[in-house]
């Protein structure tokens, strides 16, 4: 392929660049586009009680509605919260977000998280 070859391909290029410019769709304002909106996690301590049955904490969760659940914890867990203490954290991957449910879940199965209401 001669040099005139070559100058010829790379202006039939840039035409149809600019050609197609206005075709091509702009960039989002706001940058990646995410169609799975952000979620928060809330939870709450409410109730602390220890006894011959071991060591249980009451806390309200925020995930898709309120829930309460009663969590049997270790030792070290148990005094390591109070009443009123709080945690807070906002997902906006729908993967980590599945996860967490899934977690949930498998708590609940297993006896380690269960439901007040």
């Amino acid at each position: 392929m001669g040099y005139d070859d070559r100058a010829g391909v790379l202006v039939a290029v840039i035409l149809g660049i600019i050609i197609a410019a206005p075709y091509i769709p702009p960039y989002p304002d706001s940058g990646i586009v995410n169609p799975f909106e952000c979620r928060e996690v809330q939870g709450n301590v409410v109730e602390k009680i220890h006894d011959e049955e071991g060591h249980r904490i009451y806390v309200e969760v925020s995930l898709n509605s309120l829930e309460g659940y009663k969590i049997w914890v270790s030792n070290a867990t148990y005094h390591a919260y109070e009443i009123g203490d709080s945690y807070s954290q906002v997902i906006c991957d729908i993967v980590e977000w599945e996860e967490m449910l899934e977690q949930f879940e498998e708590l609940k199965n297993v006896g380690i998280l269960i439901p007040t209401t």
